[in-house]
């Protein structure tokens, strides 16, 4: 009897011996560098600046330019070079249409409106960027030298001509969170250094040296400042 109470106890023991262990730690996770490509999709809001040199060459008083927008872009970016935590990565950026707008208000209430002033940019921004984190969410500096066009003119009576592609210097940071496997929130912000704008001139050929013509003014080098919001793909 007294060897079968023996044998009970140890058996009922040896559970409780067994939970009082320590739990074994997991197995860390991998570490996954950035993967080899990721696409992009934003809204963007562009920052124009009022400035007093494109009020005097566009006859639009300066408190009534737009000064931000909205637009959408698209762009991705390959990496090259992958290291564990850094990342050197080619793409670029298309910024497909930002627009803003400013209507004169009436100075009084019986008045009507006045006009509607819009401003539109455009840009293509080749990017060599340098990404710093993880396969799940990095960060990233990038900049290049593309081309963009920017016009600014009365809704109403909008200019004959298309606005000239000028040399346009980016360059910023950003961010990409990858909350699912294959889709990430991203955030960019970005400085857009435009050339000036010639104004236009009548077709060579047509007199002996090239003249001004009813067309759009010269515009000065500008820097603007672009923030957009989207979502990444890989």
């Amino acid at each position: 009897m007294n060897r079968a109470a023996l044998v009970l106890g140890a058996w009922l023991l040896c559970p409780a011996a067994a939970l009082a262990q320590d739990p074994v730690p997991p197995l860390p996770l991998p570490v996954e560098p950035i993967g080899p490509f990721v696409l992009d999709a934003r809204a963007v809001v562009p920052f124009f600046k009022r400035d007093p040199l494109v009020a005097a060459a566009t006859g639009i008083e300066q408190g009534h330019l737009p000064n931000r927008g909205l637009g959408l872009s698209v762009g991705g970016h390959v990496y090259l070079l992958r290291g564990t935590s850094v990342a050197l990565g080619l793409g670029g950026d298309l910024l497909l249409g930002a627009r803003g707008r400013h209507t004169v208000k009436p100075e009084t209430e019986d008045a009507p409106e006045g006009p509607t002033y819009v401003t539109r940019m455009t840009a293509v921004t080749p990017q060599l960027s340098l990404n710093f984190g993880r396969r799940e969410g990095w960060s990233y500096v990038s900049g290049g030298i593309g081309w963009g066009t920017l016009s600014i003119e009365q809704e109403d009576e909008p200019y004959d001509d298309a606005p000239a592609r000028v040399r346009t210097i980016n360059y910023g940071g950003g961010a990409r969170w990858f909350a699912r496997k294959h889709l990430a929130f991203s955030l960019d912000f970005r400085f857009h250094q435009m050339a000036a704008q010639e104004p236009a001139t009548a077709e060579p050929g047509t007199v002996a040296q090239p003249v001004p013509i009813a067309g759009r003014p010269l515009l000065p080098a500008a820097r603007l400042i672009v923030i957009s919001l989207g979502i990444s793909v890989r």
